[in-house]
């Protein structure tokens, strides 16, 4: 999104489904003991066709990818970050995107619960 105040009123939404969401189906790692304890999520970048005012770089228009995790337990997917459009060429790639940002990386979890991310 362009506009930072529309990106940041989408993600509070999102936040305030996730926060209200309870889940009606059983945890499919229930039989695990020692998933117990974990926060347990997949993830993965997913991007669409690029947009008609994205600007070219090197010739070349890249659409602005997302990085999206679901939670395993509950299904419930959210969206974590966008991965930047190339500068110099370079696309970013999903583990950049991770990385930089690692401090949302625990989605609000509850000290002493560990995160794993697939």
């Amino acid at each position: 999104m362009s506009s930072e105040r529309r990106l940041e009123y989408t993600r509070g939404v999102n936040e305030r489904l996730i926060s209200l969401y309870s889940p009606g189906q059983p945890d499919p790692l229930a039989d695990i003991p020692e998933s117990g304890n974990f926060a347990v999520h997949a993830g993965d970048g997913h991007s669409h066709g690029h947009a008609t005012h994205d600007a070219p770089v090197d010739g070349k228009v890249y659409p602005t990818g997302h990085l999206y995790l679901v939670d395993i337990r509950t299904n419930f997917i959210r969206h974590l970050d966008l991965m930047k459009p190339p500068e110099g060429g370079k696309k970013e790639h999903d583990m950049a995107t991770l990385k930089r940002c690692s401090s949302a990386l625990r989605m609000n979890e509850l000290t002493g619960k560990k995160v794993l991310i697939i």
